[in-house]
């Protein structure tokens, strides 16, 4: 097999073991909770840098697409934190971060949660600075290859709680 199908064949392994483990890792419960405190929020604040980053971006235009308010933290000028200062005590913030955390990240959802602004976050432990500041947590552990963690069951995740927001949110507008 040629060399480069082999990191093919690693990544996608990678994948099927974080999507396997996330299966068994959320509790349907808490999972039902955190949509429904995310449905309730008029606006929606998605934090996340680094590698975390394309799991908020996704989320923002698949929010946009479902007609569901949301800003995406994270802008060019560095005004995050006038970004932030928006939010309002029945908002909410949707907040991700992977050893090694983003400290940007940790700092913005502890700033949030010390406003009143109700914390869900995506992490991989509980020990994470997100945990301790969240309202509401859930932690996915992704498999690696070559030296790269997997997104997948962090993208799966956070798809179906983007969609199941929204449709918590449809269901209670009664359309």
């Amino acid at each position: 097999m040629p060399e480069s199908m082999a990191i093919l064949n690693g990544f996608v392994n990678a994948g099927h073991r974080s999507l396997d483990a996330l299966n068994k890792a959320i509790d349907p419960d808490v999972f039902e909770r955190a949509v429904a405190l995310l449905a309730e929020a008029p606006t929606i604040f998605l934090i996340a840098k680094r590698r975390s980053y394309p799991i908020s971006s996704y989320m923002a235009y698949a929010f946009g697409k479902l007609r569901v308010k949301c800003i995406a933290v994270g802008t060019a000028a560095g005004i995050d934190d006038d970004v932030l200062a928006l939010a309002g005590p029945r908002d909410a913030a949707f907040a991700i971060s992977f050893s090694p955390y983003a400290m940007e990240t940790a700092a913005q959802a502890r700033a949030m949660t010390e406003r009143g602004v109700s914390v869900v976050s995506l992490t991989d432990s509980a020990f994470s600075p997100l945990a301790e500041c969240s309202k509401i947590w859930f932690e996915v552990l992704e498999a690696d290859h070559a030296g790269f963690r997997s997104l997948s069951a962090s993208m799966a995740f956070a798809m179906a709680l983007t969609v199941g927001v929204a449709e918590a949110r449809r269901q209670k507008s009664g359309r």
